[in-house]
């Protein structure tokens, strides 16, 4: 018998020596998928995983990779039905509910989104997750109420473009343009993505009387960003 069963086993390990394909596991595959950068691919593998048997908190990362896939994919109403199903199945899961929220900012649907972000801020104190607030409060124009989200994120981010901008355009908008003005200065570099910052560098001095600074602050922006439409807007507008 012991022969019978060296004999069995040494066809499976003649091929593992030489390298054999093992079995993949699609929900590890899944849970290591890149649904951002890759997300036809992760699409994939995640729906292969989707149909295997798992535990609920497992099925929830997956079901969040879906949804972040399809996102990705511009497929909004499929992502918000996965990110749902994802939060249903891990109601305190602070990332699926962002994730969730925004899907729900993109399909404009802002108040949901703000709902959402609150709930998951009482379950993980994040700065994405002040900075995703201060963001859908702005999409409703509720500028003053953006301006502590924003800033409790640039707090916890110090030097975040995304964090600035977002910061000194809720500034701008609540009337508090020597706040924003000294936000915005933070972003002015040129390794900012984009003249956006700039924008909101002169719409600040603008407001504070400084006519001739906003000039010279929209002329740097172009040097710097050429083809950027704000920018160019603002300069219109101030012949």
């Amino acid at each position: 018998m012991k022969l019978v069963a060296t004999a069995l086993c040494a066809p499976l390990l003649s091929l593992l020596a030489l390298g054999a394909p093992v079995r993949a596991d699609p929900v590890k595959d899944c849970l290591s998928a890149a649904p951002l950068a890759e997300p036809q691919a992760a699409l994939e593998t995640c729906t292969v995983a989707a149909a295997r048997d798992m535990p609920d908190a497992s099925r929830a990362q997956v079901l969040l990779n879906i949804g972040l896939a399809q996102r990705a994919l511009d497929r909004l109403p499929q992502s918000e039905s996965a990110l749902r199903r994802a939060a249903t199945l891990a109601p305190r899961d602070a990332e699926i509910l962002r994730m969730l929220a925004w899907t729900l900012r993109q399909e404009r649907k802002p108040a949901q989104a703000e709902m959402l972000l609150t709930r998951s801020l009482k379950l993980a104190d994040v700065p994405q997750g002040w900075l995703s607030r201060c963001v859908v409060r702005q999409d409703q124009a509720h500028f003053s109420q953006a301006v502590p989200d924003c800033a409790r994120a640039l707090e916890e981010r110090p030097g975040d473009l995304d964090a600035i901008y977002f910061s000194a355009r809720a500034l701008n908008r609540s009337g508090q343009p020597g706040d924003a003005l000294a936000v915005a200065r933070e972003g002015l570099t040129e390794n900012a993505e984009s003249g956006r910052i700039y924008v909101q560098a002169a719409r600040a001095q603008l407001s504070l009387g400084r006519a001739a600074a906003a000039r010279d602050t929209i002329a740097e922006g172009l040097r710097l960003f050429p083809g950027d439409a704000g920018l160019a807007r603002l300069r219109t507008s101030l012949h």
